[in-house]
Protein backbone atom coordinates (compact mmCIF):
# COMPACT_ATOMS: atom_id res chain seq x y z
CA UNK A 1 0.00 0.00 0.00
CA UNK A 2 2.82 2.32 1.31
CA UNK A 3 4.37 1.57 -2.32
CA UNK A 4 1.39 2.65 -4.52
CA UNK A 5 0.80 5.37 -2.60
CA UNK A 6 4.61 6.54 -3.57
CA UNK A 7 4.41 5.32 -6.69
CA UNK A 8 0.90 7.88 -6.95
CA UNK A 9 2.73 10.55 -5.69
CA UNK A 10 5.59 10.04 -7.75
CA UNK A 11 3.77 10.32 -10.63
CA UNK A 12 1.52 13.38 -9.95
CA UNK A 13 4.64 15.16 -9.03
CA UNK A 14 6.40 14.10 -12.28
CA UNK A 15 2.79 15.28 -14.19
CA UNK A 16 3.44 18.28 -12.08
CA UNK A 17 6.94 18.95 -13.80
CA UNK A 18 5.47 18.23 -17.53
CA UNK A 19 2.82 20.53 -16.73
CA UNK A 20 5.09 23.59 -15.70
CA UNK A 21 7.44 22.81 -18.61
CA UNK A 22 4.58 22.93 -21.06
CA UNK A 23 3.66 26.34 -19.56
CA UNK A 24 6.68 27.67 -19.89
CA UNK A 25 7.55 26.64 -23.36
CA UNK A 26 4.79 28.13 -24.45
CA UNK A 27 6.19 31.39 -24.26
CA UNK A 28 8.88 31.94 -27.53
CA UNK A 29 10.61 34.58 -25.92
CA UNK A 30 13.96 34.77 -24.32
CA UNK A 31 14.08 36.36 -20.93
CA UNK A 32 10.66 37.52 -21.27
CA UNK A 33 10.45 38.81 -17.92
CA UNK A 34 14.04 40.20 -17.96
CA UNK A 35 15.14 37.99 -15.00
CA UNK A 36 18.57 37.77 -16.19
CA UNK A 37 18.98 41.20 -14.71
CA UNK A 38 19.79 42.44 -18.55
CA UNK A 39 18.50 42.64 -21.98
CA UNK A 40 20.01 38.83 -22.56
CA UNK A 41 18.10 37.43 -25.54
CA UNK A 42 16.85 40.50 -26.45
CA UNK A 43 18.88 42.80 -29.70
CA UNK A 44 18.71 46.58 -28.94
CA UNK A 45 18.80 49.24 -31.39
CA UNK A 46 17.58 52.91 -32.04
CA UNK A 47 18.63 55.11 -29.41
CA UNK A 48 20.58 53.27 -26.45
CA UNK A 49 20.23 56.01 -23.82
CA UNK A 50 18.33 55.70 -20.65
CA UNK A 51 17.32 52.33 -20.75
CA UNK A 52 17.87 49.46 -18.64
CA UNK A 53 16.79 47.02 -16.32
CA UNK A 54 16.60 47.45 -12.49
CA UNK A 55 14.63 46.22 -9.73
CA UNK A 56 13.41 49.18 -8.74
CA UNK A 57 14.04 51.87 -11.03
CA UNK A 58 10.44 54.01 -12.10
CA UNK A 59 8.59 51.53 -10.58
CA UNK A 60 8.80 47.99 -9.38
CA UNK A 61 8.28 45.49 -11.78
CA UNK A 62 4.92 43.80 -12.36
CA UNK A 63 6.34 40.23 -11.44
CA UNK A 64 9.30 38.69 -10.60
CA UNK A 65 12.57 40.60 -9.35
CA UNK A 66 13.14 42.95 -12.77
CA UNK A 67 11.91 45.04 -15.51
CA UNK A 68 13.18 47.24 -18.02
CA UNK A 69 12.75 51.02 -18.52
CA UNK A 70 12.88 53.35 -21.67
CA UNK A 71 13.17 56.72 -21.63
CA UNK A 72 14.37 58.04 -24.84
CA UNK A 73 14.27 61.28 -26.22
CA UNK A 74 13.20 62.70 -29.19
CA UNK A 75 14.12 59.32 -29.99
CA UNK A 76 13.38 55.90 -29.83
CA UNK A 77 14.69 52.86 -27.45
CA UNK A 78 14.11 49.30 -29.36
CA UNK A 79 14.32 46.13 -27.98
CA UNK A 80 13.27 42.92 -30.21
CA UNK A 81 13.55 39.16 -30.84
CA UNK A 82 13.22 36.77 -33.65
CA UNK A 83 12.02 33.23 -33.61
CA UNK A 84 10.80 30.37 -35.49
CA UNK A 85 6.79 30.84 -36.24
CA UNK A 86 4.59 28.41 -38.61
CA UNK A 87 2.97 30.86 -41.29
CA UNK A 88 -0.33 30.42 -41.08
CA UNK A 89 -0.43 30.58 -37.49
CA UNK A 90 -2.00 32.77 -35.29
CA UNK A 91 0.18 34.55 -32.24
CA UNK A 92 -0.99 36.32 -28.98
CA UNK A 93 1.25 38.86 -28.07
CA UNK A 94 0.89 40.35 -24.92
CA UNK A 95 3.30 42.32 -22.24
CA UNK A 96 2.44 44.67 -19.02
CA UNK A 97 3.55 48.24 -19.32
CA UNK A 98 3.61 51.02 -16.41
CA UNK A 99 3.97 54.62 -17.81
CA UNK A 100 5.20 57.48 -15.20
CA UNK A 101 5.29 60.33 -17.32
CA UNK A 102 2.69 62.06 -19.55
CA UNK A 103 3.15 63.69 -23.01
CA UNK A 104 5.39 63.20 -25.50
CA UNK A 105 5.43 59.77 -24.59
CA UNK A 106 4.68 56.54 -27.06
CA UNK A 107 5.25 52.75 -27.35
CA UNK A 108 4.62 50.94 -30.23
CA UNK A 109 5.11 46.93 -31.32
CA UNK A 110 6.07 45.62 -34.70
CA UNK A 111 5.02 42.16 -36.09
CA UNK A 112 7.17 40.48 -38.98
CA UNK A 113 8.39 44.28 -39.66
CA UNK A 114 5.16 45.95 -39.60
CA UNK A 115 3.73 48.41 -36.76
CA UNK A 116 1.10 46.19 -35.31
CA UNK A 117 -0.02 48.63 -31.94
CA UNK A 118 1.02 52.27 -31.17
CA UNK A 119 -0.31 54.24 -28.41
CA UNK A 120 0.58 57.67 -27.35
CA UNK A 121 -0.95 58.16 -23.53
CA UNK A 122 -1.56 61.46 -22.88
CA UNK A 123 -1.15 61.07 -18.76
CA UNK A 124 0.51 58.43 -16.25
CA UNK A 125 -0.78 54.41 -15.84
CA UNK A 126 0.00 51.67 -13.49
CA UNK A 127 1.01 48.45 -14.72
CA UNK A 128 -1.24 47.14 -17.88
CA UNK A 129 -1.46 44.23 -19.46
CA UNK A 130 -2.20 44.50 -23.29
CA UNK A 131 -2.60 41.97 -25.54
CA UNK A 132 -3.69 41.19 -29.09
CA UNK A 133 -3.36 38.27 -31.79
CA UNK A 134 -1.08 38.37 -35.10
CA UNK A 135 -1.02 36.05 -38.02
CA UNK A 136 2.33 34.45 -38.84
CA UNK A 137 3.37 34.53 -42.21
CA UNK A 138 6.67 33.23 -42.68
CA UNK A 139 8.88 30.45 -41.00
CA UNK A 140 10.30 33.14 -38.74
CA UNK A 141 9.07 36.12 -37.37
CA UNK A 142 10.70 39.81 -35.21
CA UNK A 143 8.86 41.07 -32.51
CA UNK A 144 9.76 44.78 -31.65
CA UNK A 145 9.19 47.20 -28.98
CA UNK A 146 9.70 50.82 -29.22
CA UNK A 147 9.83 53.46 -27.19
CA UNK A 148 10.05 57.55 -26.48
CA UNK A 149 9.11 59.02 -23.38
CA UNK A 150 10.79 62.82 -23.15
CA UNK A 151 10.04 63.82 -19.71
CA UNK A 152 9.95 60.20 -18.24
CA UNK A 153 9.89 56.61 -18.23
CA UNK A 154 8.10 53.53 -19.49
CA UNK A 155 8.42 50.10 -17.69
CA UNK A 156 7.90 46.70 -19.27
CA UNK A 157 7.81 43.37 -18.20
CA UNK A 158 6.12 40.07 -18.86
CA UNK A 159 6.25 39.92 -22.37
CA UNK A 160 5.00 36.72 -23.99
CA UNK A 161 4.74 35.21 -27.64
CA UNK A 162 2.28 32.09 -28.13
CA UNK A 163 1.09 30.13 -30.80
CA UNK A 164 -2.56 30.10 -30.63
CA UNK A 165 -2.83 27.09 -33.15
CA UNK A 166 -3.77 24.21 -31.71
CA UNK A 167 -3.04 25.46 -28.26
CA UNK A 168 -6.21 25.41 -26.80
CA UNK A 169 -5.09 24.95 -22.71
CA UNK A 170 -3.67 28.61 -23.15
CA UNK A 171 -6.07 31.69 -22.56
CA UNK A 172 -5.00 34.08 -24.91
CA UNK A 173 -4.52 37.38 -23.83
CA UNK A 174 -6.93 40.58 -25.71
CA UNK A 175 -6.76 43.73 -24.01
CA UNK A 176 -5.99 46.98 -26.67
CA UNK A 177 -8.46 49.68 -24.89
CA UNK A 178 -8.14 49.58 -21.65
CA UNK A 179 -7.13 52.97 -21.27
CA UNK A 180 -7.75 54.23 -24.95
CA UNK A 181 -7.86 52.88 -28.64
CA UNK A 182 -4.43 52.27 -30.28
CA UNK A 183 -3.61 55.64 -32.13
CA UNK A 184 -1.96 54.76 -35.82
CA UNK A 185 0.99 56.99 -35.89
CA UNK A 186 1.07 58.34 -39.51
CA UNK A 187 3.98 60.34 -38.79
CA UNK A 188 6.09 57.69 -37.64
CA UNK A 189 8.66 56.15 -39.96
CA UNK A 190 8.57 52.62 -41.17
CA UNK A 191 10.58 49.98 -39.13
CA UNK A 192 14.09 49.57 -39.86
CA UNK A 193 16.73 47.68 -37.01
CA UNK A 194 17.58 51.37 -36.36
CA UNK A 195 14.52 53.46 -36.93
CA UNK A 196 15.13 55.87 -33.84
CA UNK A 197 18.59 57.55 -34.69
CA UNK A 198 18.11 56.96 -38.62
CA UNK A 199 14.85 58.30 -39.15
CA UNK A 200 16.80 61.93 -37.10
CA UNK A 201 19.96 61.18 -39.38
CA UNK A 202 18.20 60.72 -42.60
CA UNK A 203 16.00 64.46 -41.41
CA UNK A 204 19.32 66.50 -40.82
CA UNK A 205 20.27 64.95 -43.90
CA UNK A 206 17.67 66.37 -45.92
CA UNK A 207 17.58 69.57 -44.02
CA UNK A 208 21.03 69.82 -45.79
CA UNK A 209 20.71 68.67 -48.96
CA UNK A 210 17.46 71.05 -49.03
CA UNK A 211 20.04 73.98 -47.53
CA UNK A 212 22.42 73.59 -50.36
CA UNK A 213 19.72 73.90 -53.44
CA UNK A 214 18.18 76.88 -51.95
CA UNK A 215 21.80 78.62 -51.46
CA UNK A 216 22.13 77.59 -55.15
CA UNK A 217 18.84 79.18 -56.66
CA UNK A 218 18.13 81.65 -54.13
CA UNK A 219 15.14 80.92 -53.65
CA UNK A 220 13.39 80.71 -50.19
CA UNK A 221 13.05 77.21 -49.17
CA UNK A 222 10.49 76.15 -46.38
CA UNK A 223 10.67 72.86 -44.72
CA UNK A 224 8.89 71.17 -42.12
CA UNK A 225 9.82 67.97 -40.42
CA UNK A 226 6.94 66.38 -38.55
Amino acid sequence: MKIEMLRGIALIATLGVIERQTATAQNLLVNPGFETGNFAGWTLSGSTAFEGVSSSFATTPYTGSYSAFFGAVNTYNIISQTFATTAGDQYNISFALDNSGGPYSEVDVDWGGKQVWDIQPTGTFGWTVFGFDELATGSSTTVSFAFRQDPSYFNLDDTSVVDLTGNTAFTAVDNISTLAPPIPDPNKPAYVPDHGAGFWTAAATLLGLCAVAGSQSRQPIAIRVR
